[in-house]
């Protein structure tokens, strides 16, 4: 599966609760696995680390978000690391995300 950086738009009075429930929806068994999320209430988005089969499969669970969002991009990633855990000899290697 590719990785994926979303960003969506999403309203600034929305209870933080609600966007943690949404994204727990955007898991659709073995099409999209969101990884991990970041937000900004006052700025009125939501950034997602996003393992996808493709594009298409991120943009079909859209329909499942409770609230008003919008997804403004699905930028596709050639990898991902943790800093504090991942040598620069490890960059490169098939370990996405795992924090190597």
């Amino acid at each position: 599966m590719a990785l994926y950086l979303e960003r969506y738009t999403i309203p600034h009075d929305l209870p933080e609760q609600d966007i943690v429930f949404a994204m727990r929806q955007l898991n659709r068994g073995g099409d999209v696995h969101v990884r991990q999320c970041f937000y900004s209430l006052g700025g009125g988005a939501i950034w997602c680390l996003t393992e996808a089969s493709n594009e298409a499969a991120i943009r079909r669970g859209l329909g499942e978000i409770p609230f008003a969002a919008t997804l403004d991009e699905a930028i596709p990633l050639d990898g991902a690391f943790d800093p504090a855990h991942t040598r620069p000899a490890d960059v490169g290697r098939a370990v996405h995300a795992s924090g190597a």
